[in-house]
């Protein structure tokens, strides 16, 4: 056949129907994947073709256009290059905050589309190791003369220069436990003492994982001075048994599990047993985290998937945490605690290790050791915390870096949403609507 007589045309109607349909179900497919809701997402950069395809699919989702980016109008049709100028246009804008959920969604004339959802410096969906990011805690620092004194603090009990690892060290240094762990703390405190300092004082307080150091803080249950002593010494313990064990069992991982509950996946791991692999978080009622030897998470996968679990994810984490292959960590863990007071807690406050109130300081000495080899139970807090507060209203704050508990709270039963303050600015706003 000669050249002249092949002739190819495209129609335009199907065209701009298929890119509507593309990108309204690529957005859509993003949400169910992460578990999110358009109100957990910060922005959606489309990429910047046609602002009508960009405005009829808002409008099939019904997703205002406040949350989409566009700049078509300062830079018409850029092509394979949209993304990245809208991302920069945004970034001068100041439009882009730590932990931010971004939605990218990219299609083509030659009727491709993909798109990924992004949680800007926040690592993936692990807190509270896990929510850590680089430059994190300075605008409290900058702000509070209390937020300096709290890392003046950290840094001489951890013997660690806290400026430094958060500000200018190595953005390597945040992904080592010890580092990690010490960071998180420090920053869920300076979050608190603002609160505080804004007259917003807890009625109860939990805290996920590391984070429960914190809520005993908050409570009353040991000083400042403890939290930050004993937060370093969980990192290096925990840090140096997951290397020994990891010589002895080989190479160790935790990966998320999105769409099962506890219940269903520990049947699954029970009819389909894999060596050292275990429950490590049961996050919400369509999240856990597995923790274990990798090649027994990997094995677990393909059953995980079958039974309906939509993603397993990976997660960037050091060892195989609240596992038995923990429980020389615990020991040593809980000779150390012996040198430390645990008073009675002032406010209710909630343990990982079964979900429920802790009555007194020695039952918190014992679930603070128990939680290093013991399931994360969140689950079970947020339906207790709902279910205590049911009878008036209520407001929960998540104090801390990311944004990560308040989407496990909105995944749960509660009526009212849990409000992220990880930055100074939103403290503020916090403080302003008291």
């Amino acid at each position: 056949m000669a050249a002249e007589d092949v002739t190819i045309a495209m129609e335009g109607r199907k065209v701009y129907n298929f890119a509507v349909a593309k990108l309204a179900e690529t957005i859509r497919t993003l949400m169910e994947d992460n578990d999110l809701t358009i109100d957990d997402v910060d922005r959606i950069i489309p990429h910047q073709a046609n602002s009508r395809i960009i405005q009829a699919a808002a409008n099939r989702l019904k997703i205002p256009m406040e949350k989409f980016f566009v700049n078509i109008e300062d830079y018409a049709n850029t092509s394979a290059a949209s993304i990245p100028i809208a991302l920069k246009n945004l970034e001068d804008q100041k439009g882009l905050k730590k932990g931010d959920r971004i939605i990218i969604v990219g299609f083509g004339a030659g009727l491709t589309s993909g798109g990924v959802c992004w949680y800007g410096n926040e690592y993936h969906p692990l807190p509270r190791s896990g929510a850590q990011y680089a430059g994190m805690g300075k605008d409290f620092h900058d702000a509070s003369p209390a937020v300096r004194e709290l890392f003046e603090l950290a840094s001489e009990c951890s013997g660690i220069d806290m400026r430094e690892v958060l500000f200018t060290g190595d953005a390597g240094l945040l992904k080592q436990t010890a580092y990690t762990q010490m960071a998180v703390t420090l920053v869920n405190m300076a979050a608190y003492t603002i609160l505080r300092e804004r007259g917003i004082v807890p009625h109860s307080t939990a805290g996920f994982s590391l984070g429960e150091l914190s809520a005993y803080h908050a409570a009353g249950i040991i000083t400042s001075e403890s939290l930050f002593t004993i937060t370093a010494a969980r990192g290096r313990i925990m840090g140096e048994h997951a290397d020994r064990t990891a010589q002895q069992v080989g190479e160790l991982g935790m990966a998320a599990v999105i769409g099962l509950a506890y219940d269903q996946v520990d049947e699954l791991c029970a009819a389909h047993p894999q060596e050292h692999l275990y429950i490590a978080n049961d996050n919400s009622e369509k999240q856990i985290v597995l923790a274990g030897v990798t090649a027994s998470i990997d094995a677990i996968i393909p059953v995980l998937k079958e039974a309906g679990a939509r993603r397993v994810i990976p997660l960037q984490v050091s060892g195989p945490f609240h596992t038995p292959l923990m429980a020389g960590a615990a020991r040593e863990f809980e000779q150390l605690l012996d040198s430390h007071a645990f008073s009675d807690p002032t406010v209710r406050v909630y343990t990982n290790v079964t979900g429920r109130i802790l009555s007194s300081g020695s039952e918190a000495r014992r679930a603070c050791a128990l939680q290093l080899t013991s399931p994360v139970r969140w689950t079970g807090i947020v339906k207790d915390i709902v279910r205590e507060c049911t009878s008036g209203e209520y407001r929960c704050y998540e104090a801390g870096p990311g944004k990560v508990l308040s989407g496990f709270w909105k995944a749960g039963p509660a009526r009212q949403a849990c409000i992220p303050v990880g930055t100074w600015e939103s403290a503020s706003i916090q403080g302003e609507h008291e």
